[in-house]
């Protein structure tokens, strides 16, 4: 199990567009579960529901605790903190 915290970049936050990637990644990888934590309210979410991860409302520089579980753990932990951490989107 791979866990870590990682800080929410892009102006809007996890919005749909993100959360629409981490669930694709979510989707590519049946065999390793994804849990996407709000440090500031403890809800979690797991990364195969788009709802699931909207409902987390977390906002542009606060942090989430990423958790992955399964056969490919480090190659998805790694691709979904990249999009939580780097996503922009092309923002006023």
């Amino acid at each position: 199990m791979m866990q870590g915290e990682v800080i929410v970049g892009g102006k809007r936050g996890l919005h749909a567009r993100p959360s629409l990637l981490v669930n694709d990644i979510a989707r590519r990888y049946p065999n390793t579960k994804i849990i996407v934590k709000s440090v500031e309210t403890g809800e979690e979410a797991d990364a195969r529901s788009i709802l699931s991860l909207l409902t987390l409302a977390v906002e542009c520089g606060k942090k989430v605790i990423l958790s992955s579980d399964g056969v490919d753990e480090n190659k998805v932990f790694t691709e979904v903190s990249e999009v939580l951490s780097t996503f922009v989107l092309d923002e006023d």
